[in-house]
């Protein structure tokens, strides 16, 4: 029968992942029921590759099969091959709809869609069957910092629409305090301050306040209608020069 799949075979050994495969994380557990299935079953749908310059078997399409092939210990595959032309953007789209990518794989693969092949967010609404708004939000996501990026793909635990409130956030800062407060993360270390920077810049500080204080007062034209009104003025004023004269002996300037 030429449609047998048993046809298609060819030994597992001859392939090689694509480098540039959208899917970056392998659940393990899932990794291993699907090599027991395979083990009784067989692979019952083929995989996709390609031929490349150097002669080399490229997955397009089934890496997540040929992973658990492997993990069964199986000598072959069914496989079939396509034009090398058409492998990227074969493997972006399939990977997009038939594997559960996280939200930054899929914002990654968008992108390289439109980088490569120029597809507009109506036309990935088309191909993808979802919504403009749903493009666009999940395109948003590669605006995260590198830092959380890498965060992200060691432990994928947000949800979709936390990355996207993250990635709105203008400064790496704060999408960095952001992430860490979500996933409750502390970091090791911490940048050790500068004390003698941080001092001149309270100097400043306190120079430019105590200045503008002094000018405030000295042209200060209030008008007082109550005793409490004084009471409180005269409070606040004996506090504040509590406040001075231990700044003055602090840094001796008496």
């Amino acid at each position: 029968m030429p449609n047998d799949i048993s046809q298609l075979k060819t030994p597992i050994a001859e392939f090689q992942p694509d480098p540039n495969q959208p899917r970056k994380y392998f659940d393990e557990t899932a990794l291993s029921e699907l090599a027991e299935s395979i083990k009784q079953y067989g692979v019952l749908q083929p995989i996709i590759y390609y031929v490349n310059e150097s002669g080399q078997k490229i997955i397009v399409a089934g890496e997540r099969r040929y992973q658990a092939a492997k993990k069964a210990q199986l000598s072959e595959i069914p496989a079939i091959v396509i034009d090398g032309n058409e492998a990227d953007k074969v493997a972006l789209v399939e990977n997009i709809l038939r594997q559960d990518l996280t939200p930054l794989e899929e914002a990654e693969a968008f992108q390289r869609l439109k980088d490569k092949y120029k597809y507009s967010n109506e036309k990935l609404s088309e191909v993808f069957n979802k919504a403009p708004n749903t493009i666009s939000e999940t395109l948003s996501i590669n605006k995260l910092s590198d830092t959380i990026k890498e965060r992200y793909k060691a432990n994928p635990e947000l949800a979709k629409r936390e990355l996207v409130k993250i990635a709105r956030m203008r400064s790496e800062e704060g999408q960095i305090n952001a992430y860490n407060k979500l996933t409750n993360y502390k970091p090791e270390t911490e940048e050790p301050k500068d004390a003698e920077k941080d001092g001149k810049e309270n100097y400043k500080l306190a120079l430019g306040f105590i200045k503008s204080l002094t000018g405030k007062l000295s042209k200060s034209n209030i008008v007082i209608s109550s005793d409490e009104e004084k009471e409180n003025l005269k409070n606040q004023l004996a506090q504040l020069s509590t406040a001075i004269n231990e700044f003055v002996n602090r840094y001796n300037l008496g």
